[in-house]
């Protein structure tokens, strides 16, 4: 029996954007160095850029209601993913440049830096503490 991902993730990096879409999504290579366009077309109410550190992990939370998204810019995470109410239901992964998760509520998630990291963080719901619940 094949159970549901948890997370979906998405390489960018192999997506070549429609720059003349009006909403782009994917990775692009041109004369002036890469663009990543992460516009999905749908408003964000929250958008963070995060620094990840080795040996200092980051999240050991789930959200309550927002529906969360993370991209990858530099570096290279580890990347956990589980239910809390069923922790050994859980999936790792190794998230590069051009990689992006999508995290519904409900998934508890942590990230290890394997080496200096940086990421975008977006959801369409603003950041409330009160919907962070730490495991």
């Amino acid at each position: 029996m094949t159970s549901k991902p948890l997370v979906n993730i998405t390489d960018l990096s192999t997506l070549n954007p429609d720059i003349k879409s009006d909403y782009p999504y994917g990775w692009y290579r041109g004369a002036n160095g890469y663009t990543m366009q992460l516009n999905h077309g749908e408003p964000m109410g929250f958008t963070a850029v995060i620094e990840f550190l080795p040996d200092k992990p980051r999240g050991n939370h789930y959200h309550r209601e927002r529906y969360e998204q993370l991209t990858v810019i530099t570096g290279k995470l580890a990347a956990c993913f589980w239910l809390p109410e069923q922790p050994q239901v859980g999936e790792k992964f190794v998230l590069i440049p051009g990689m992006h998760v999508s995290i519904p509520p409900g998934v508890a998630h942590v990230y290890e830096a394997l080496e200096p990291s940086l990421a975008v963080e977006q959801a369409a719901q603003s950041f409330k503490l009160s919907d962070t619940v730490m495991v």
